[in-house]
């Protein structure tokens, strides 16, 4: 527990006075109420207070989002973001033929007035898989019949249906993509984040990085690691190993995706099970005045930066009244500066009204 550093004039204090100092330096003040001489009151120990609920109308919601190649060869991330019903024109349907059969209606939907969804979406082994999801998971997610009922079981239907679809497609066309995911859905007062893989979603609450979703790797989830043993699954180097080829050749770094082919049937596992599965984690928060924003990221972005370091350079900027097109762009080039080596796909979205700048000229 960190001290607390306690400046007071003890002449405000009403009572008699004693200071004590206690182990490793630290000095506690305490105030002995005169009608109750013999019961100190702590100063340092505070209930701490409840934050405040956000109304509907309390909500502002500002995006931006940017996304770079990197160091690798190929461009393998994608993303979606569907605000209040209006799909970000940087990702239109259909331009993909490879997995067009299944964007016939992309975008000819109604959803929820109050409801906004954003996906990062990191693929891996081509683009098919990210593609995939880009087309048809937020539409599956909106269209669910318990959306606003229950959104995390909407979410987690829907990620395995587009998980069941692709898989079938992805053997239709011998395709061995996969891809990662991160989703925010923004209903009402809501936030619900659904992950599968190693992209992350933090929501900055008064500060402090509270991270929304769970890593799906060896390196950084014990948890995983246990899965993957009691299965029987083979390890090599914290990576998940192909259950009959050597790992040291054919090996996933990460624990759940979606798509994988090669990992995940019979067909190539001579039914042997891999460990690699496609569930989803998921989170609800009711968002309270102390949330400015959230970031979204793919692992380009997280390897290099902690959750510390981008909330405190994402606020930073915020307070500076730069956009989040603007933030969502130097927090990528940041990462290039970091030396990610990766894909870096990050998106920025602010919850609240940006506050006003003060001329310092009046």
């Amino acid at each position: 527990m960190a001290n607390v550093a306690l400046e007071c004039d003890l002449g405000e204090i009403d009572g008699d006075v004693k200071v004590q100092r206690e182990k490793h330096g630290e000095t506690r003040i305490c105030a002995v109420s005169p009608t109750l001489p013999h019961r100190p009151v702590d100063m340092q120990t505070e209930v701490p207070k409840p934050p405040t609920p956000l109304s509907q109308d309390d909500i502002v919601i500002q995006y931006g989002l940017h996304s770079v190649q990197g160091h690798r060869a190929e461009m393998e991330d994608d993303h979606k973001c569907v605000h209040k019903g209006q799909a970000d024109p940087l990702t239109p349907a259909g331009t993909d033929q490879e997995d067009g059969k299944f964007d016939q209606d992309d975008d000819n939907y109604t959803p929820q007035p109050n409801t906004s969804f954003f996906g990062v979406y990191d693929g891996h082994a081509g683009t098919a898989a990210a593609n995939f999801l880009r087309k048809n998971l937020h539409r599956v997610i909106l269209r669910h019949p318990k959306l606003l009922e229950e959104p995390e079981l909407a979410a987690k239907e829907g990620i395995a249906k587009v998980e069941d679809d692709f898989m079938q497609y992805a053997e239709e066309q011998r395709l061995d993509a996969g891809s990662t995911l991160a989703i925010v859905l923004i209903i009402g007062t809501d936030l619900i984040v659904a992950n599968v893989g190693d992209s992350e979603v933090v929501l900055n609450r008064k500060g402090t990085p509270m991270v929304l979703t769970t890593i799906h790797n060896m390196k950084k989830n014990e948890k995983e690691e246990d899965r993957i043993r009691k299965l029987g699954g083979r390890i090599h180097h914290k990576r998940l190993g192909h259950p009959k080829y050597n790992p040291s050749f054919f090996s996933i770094a990460v624990t759940r995706s979606i798509g994988d082919v090669f990992f995940k049937t019979g067909k190539f596992t001579e039914g042997k099970d891999s460990g690699l599965i496609a569930d989803a984690d998921t989170r609800k928060v009711t968002l309270t005045k102390d949330d400015r924003f959230v970031i979204m990221g793919c692992d380009g972005l997280w390897d290099v930066m902690t959750h510390q370091q981008a909330v405190d350079f994402t606020e930073v900027r915020v307070g500076q009244g730069k956009t989040c097109q603007t933030i969502s762009e130097e927090l990528v080039n940041e990462a290039l500066a970091l030396g990610s080596t990766d894909n870096i796909t990050a998106l920025v979205i602010t919850l609240r009204p940006p506050k006003p700048r003060i001329n310092p000229s009046g």
